[in-house]
């Protein structure tokens, strides 16, 4: 008989707790624990097994880190008493609940429709448990600190607004308080304003209901600001979304500066420092001709974008683990797979170059954990022969600005970007690769 053995890692309870209490056991991320809590309260789960996973699928894991972060945030809930953290290394989807003797699987939520329904949805539906999705389901104790009257906290995954967009509407800002952590700070480069590193997840979601008006796309913070029913607005992915604003207070961030003020006006109007505020930026928005028909997605004048501008009949994408396009991100995740295994393929087919002469594109490995992944670059002309081709080896949190010329003399073309293990590398685990801002310039 197959069995499967937890390691206890730690275990958080509050004082005079009961031996024994209805339990339930979540192995996803940590976004994910947060939206299962409507369903946890309704089935009067008190004690929450938190299993520490980690799938080589790059959107799903739960670090010890992780975990023990959100444990003060979960026990400062009125209906949980405790908090167990353990490991198990599968997931727990398929896992009847007697087998491991606990009352209730949470992770069968990846058994619903989990793509197209609300997080919260697809946690009630898997339990069939009856929820009030547009009622606040954290609560927290006030923090005594500073916060600000902005709280922004954005991800570099899970967006379609362009960050020139954002760090405009943010401009309009006097106090802003940014949440973030290392390897995400380059989507908050040149907005004004304060960074804090919450010493776990209690004291972020403290600092999000202090503030007058949360800011963000879908991850924690904005599951917290979610749980919370604080004024929140979201930007939000083109790709089907299972995490957004439900109930009072929550809107989708516009892509227009009229919208989006409206929206400020209506959550902070109150406040005599923001009611001035919007009426600065109505007379700014006044003076403005195109101020709300921003594109949602940029790029440098001159530029052709490899992603949205290529018509996606021409575009191939095959090998390695998990290849796809991603608008929110303008780029193209190449996770490579074994070094046995044919690389991780990007091909965008007959382009256009009209005087175009140089490749541009930010690199990056997003996972501390990976080895080095080797990035390559090849130009083909429209009979298969060979222009250019580069190579670049890019270290994990190490982002690279990668730039390959060539003649001009060119009118159609090919490009083929491709990633695998750069040599000396053992394992493709964690391998996060990203072509971001895939782009052919002029210059």
């Amino acid at each position: 008989m197959v069995s499967i053995k937890f390691r206890t890692i730690d275990d958080f309870r509050k004082a005079g707790v009961a031996a024994s209490l209805v339990s339930g056991i979540h192995s996803g991320n940590a976004g994910d624990v947060l939206y299962s809590l409507p369903a946890v309260r309704s089935l009067g789960i008190r004690h929450l097994i938190l299993n520490v996973y980690r799938d080589p699928n790059p959107l799903r894991h739960l670090t010890e880190e992780n975990a023990r972060q959100l444990a003060p945030l979960l026990l400062a809930q009125d209906y949980l008493d405790r908090v167990t953290l353990v490991s198990a290394g599968v997931p727990l989807e398929s896992v009847d609940p007697e087998c491991i003797d606990v009352d209730y699987v949470l992770d069968r939520f990846r058994n619903q429709d989990a793509l197209h329904i609300h997080l919260m949805h697809a946690h009630a539906q898997a339990m069939h448990a009856e929820i009030e999705a547009n009622a606040p389901f954290l609560q927290v104790p006030a923090g005594e600190f500073e916060a600000g009257e902005v709280v922004l906290a954005l991800t570099p995954r899970y967006r379609i607004l362009t960050d020139e967009f954002l760090r405009d509407l943010m401009l309009y800002f006097d106090d802003i308080l940014i949440l973030a952590i290392p390897g995400e700070w380059r989507s908050l480069a040149g907005i004004p304003g304060r960074i804090r590193k919450c010493a776990d997840y209690l004291e972020m979601a403290q600092v999000i209901q202090k503030a007058r008006v949360f800011i963000g796309n879908p991850g924690l913070a904005a599951a917290i600001a979610e749980g919370l029913k604080a004024p929140r607005v979201i930007d939000l992915p083109i790709e089907p979304c299972n995490a957004f604003p439900i109930g009072p207070k929550g809107y989708v961030l516009p892509a227009g500066r009229a919208e989006f003020v409206a929206i400020v006006h209506r959550l902070c109007g109150d406040r005599p420092r923001l009611a001035s505020l919007y009426s600065d930026l109505l007379r700014a928005l006044a003076s403005q001709t195109s101020g709300s028909s921003e594109p949602r997605h940029e790029t440098e004048a001159g530029a052709l974008s490899l992603i949205g501008a290529v018509d996606a009949a021409h575009i191939t994408l095959e090998g390695g683990g998990w290849t796809r396009l991603s608008a929110e991100e303008n780029g193209v995740f190449l996770h490579p797979g074994p070094q046995e295994n044919a690389p991780a393929r990007a091909l965008f087919d007959g382009l256009r170059l009209e005087g175009h002469n140089c490749f541009q594109a930010d690199l990056c490995v997003d996972h501390p954990e990976s080895a080095p992944v080797r990035f390559q670059f090849h130009l083909r002309d429209e009979n298969g022969v060979t222009i250019n081709e580069s190579t670049k080896d890019v270290a994990p949190m190490t982002p690279v600005r990668w730039q390959v010329t060539f003649p001009r003399n060119f009118s159609t073309a090919s490009v083929e970007l491709l990633t695998s293990m750069a040599p000396g590398s053992q394992t493709p685990n964690f391998a996060w690769a990203w072509v971001r801002n895939p782009q052919l310039r002029v210059i």
